[in-house]
């Protein structure tokens, strides 16, 4: 059994005794105990949804206003649930989207959301699983969550999930294929002048793609007369 996490009102108290793995330990045990309450929380989520009754909600929770139900009443039930996380659990529309993405597929990537149970796979990653893990083509992925960083299995998801891939890029195509954002600075007064450097400098790319694809076909057909 675990040890129990320290009462947060101690540990100013308690640090000059405390060594630093002591310290990375109870964050460790707190992180596994987050993951759990989690959890808990998104399998009541998932059985609201298959339930889809989204009127009477003002017995237990936070009081709901009359608007609000009439709203429910009448969305969507993708509208329902994304209202009721908004409203009710006061998360942004993009995180509550997440929620309702991974709650929806609880079941279908049981293998990853023990692991995020069990804190070997963070929230961020079991996220980029749910939105593109296939019921029963999880395990690439959870072994792909291992290797590597939330930011880089969250991009090879999206990758995936452009190219109607099943499984994560193997090989060097998984960071090859990574997004990678540039940003410039310069006068607003150069704007005119950047524009153009590049244009030009598009075009030189182009052509000498071009003229590679061309002496490519001409070598080509030099080999089929020679033979």
């Amino acid at each position: 059994m675990e040890e129990e996490v320290k009462d947060i009102g101690s540990i100013p108290t308690l640090l000059p005794q405390l060594s630093a793995l002591e310290i990375h330990n109870n964050i460790l045990r707190c992180h596994r105990l987050g993951s759990r309450v989690h959890r808990t929380m998104l399998e009541w989520l998932w059985a609201l949804i298959e339930k889809d009754d989204w009127v009477d909600l003002g017995g237990g929770g936070p009081v709901i206003l009359a608007q609000h139900l009439t709203m429910l009443a009448l969305a969507r039930p993708t509208g329902r649930a994304m209202s009721y996380v908004v409203k009710q659990l006061g998360y942004g529309r993009s995180e509550a989207s997440d929620i309702l993405g991974v709650a929806r597929k609880l079941h279908e990537i049981p293998l990853s959301v023990t692991a995020f149970d069990e804190g070997r796979i963070s929230w961020d990653k079991l996220k980029a699983i749910a939105s593109v893990a296939k019921p029963g083509k999880e395990a690439a992925w959870l072994e792909r969550a291992a290797e590597c960083s939330a930011d880089a299995l969250r991009a090879q998801a999206h990758d995936a999930e452009t190219t109607g891939s099943e499984g994560p890029p193997k090989g060097s195509a998984a960071v090859l294929n990574l997004p990678v954002t540039v940003k410039f600075r310069f006068p607003r007064a150069d704007r005119e002048i950047v524009r153009k450097a590049f244009e030009k400098r598009a075009f030189r790319i182009l052509q000498a793609e071009a003229e590679g694809r061309k002496g490519a076909v001409e070598a080509m057909e030099r080999r089929r007369g020679g033979s």
